[in-house]
């Protein structure tokens, strides 16, 4: 067990993966991430305001089948 466990990361600033493992031991899985990008995030929310803007048939809250 790592000293530095208790504070949950390492003194370059790692932290471990879910397992609790650090970078560099075995068995480590670095962690998959998704890209992350200012214009991927703006396309996305320009897709979201759309569909919000023309809503479809029974989207509106009370319509047969909607649950809110």
């Amino acid at each position: 067990m790592h000293t530095l466990a208790l504070i949950n990361s390492t003194v370059e600033g790692n932290s471990p993966d879910a397992s609790g493992r650090y970078p560099g031991e075995p068995f480590y899985k670095d962690p998959m991430r998704g890209d992350v990008s200012f214009a991927i995030m703006m396309a996305e929310r320009a897709e979201a305001d759309a569909r919000k803007a023309a809503p479809k048939q029974g989207e509106a809250p009370g319509c047969k089948g909607c649950r809110t």
